[in-house]
């Protein structure tokens, strides 16, 4: 009877250590979530020039499908663009070029190994040394050019020179006044013609032949 106590507690404890171990073998399956062991850029640096990509590396693989990352930069834009690439333990995006210097937060969704998912942020900055010159825009039309035109323009517009010559320049002017002044002179002999003492008659023509005839 005691032989038979004795093998049905060592099968209850066969039974109990079995559990176990299959308890602690499975356990930190279960709760092995994924965590971010760097990046690139790493958190809190400052890159000598503007990244190209973000990359998340974890510990563990991670999952495909439902993973996120965002970049948003200090004038409020995003900069990630196109989708998330999965690369075994690495997660990455690529980035567009910064517009303007200053901290860009980076913020990830990544579905974990054993299918949860998990949440963080990281963050860089950039210098104005490391932002790239903007592009320059198209070239408007040179104004040289146009001010040339507009002062050809403005010489072709403008009345023609007057002439140098202080004669030719009075000539209307001049021929005005001799017209004037022959029309005087014809009115002067005229009047002159017309007076009782005129030319033809002595002044005393009628005093002598009145005397005359007495």
């Amino acid at each position: 009877m005691h032989e038979h106590h004795g093998r049905r507690w060592a099968g209850l404890f066969a039974a109990l250590l079995i559990a176990l171990l299959v308890g602690l073998g499975t356990a930190p399956a279960a709760q092995a979530h994924n965590v971010l062991v760097s990046s690139s850029p790493e958190d809190g640096s400052t890159p000598a020039q503007a990244p190209d990509q973000i990359e998340l590396t974890f510990n563990a693989t991670v999952g495909s499908g439902g993973n996120g990352i965002t970049v948003t930069g200090p004038d409020g834009q995003k900069y990630e663009e196109g989708e998330v690439h999965v690369d075994g333990e690495k997660a990455s995006i690529a980035l567009r070029t910064p517009q303007q210097a200053g901290e860009f937060l980076v913020n990830y969704r990544i579905i974990s190994a054993d299918g949860h998912p998990i949440e963080g942020e990281i963050a860089y900055t950039l210098t104005p040394d490391a932002v790239p010159a903007a592009d320059p825009t198209p070239d408007a039309p040179s104004s040289s050019p146009d001010q040339g035109g507009a002062v050809g323009g403005s010489d072709a517009g403008e009345p023609a020179a007057q002439p140098t010559n202080p004669l030719a320049a009075t000539g209307p002017v001049a021929a005005v006044v001799a017209g004037i002044a022959v029309v005087a002179l014809v009115v002067v002999l005229l009047i002159r013609i017309r007076r009782p003492g005129g030319p033809g008659r002595g002044p005393g023509g009628q005093d002598g032949e009145g005397r005359g005839e007495r």
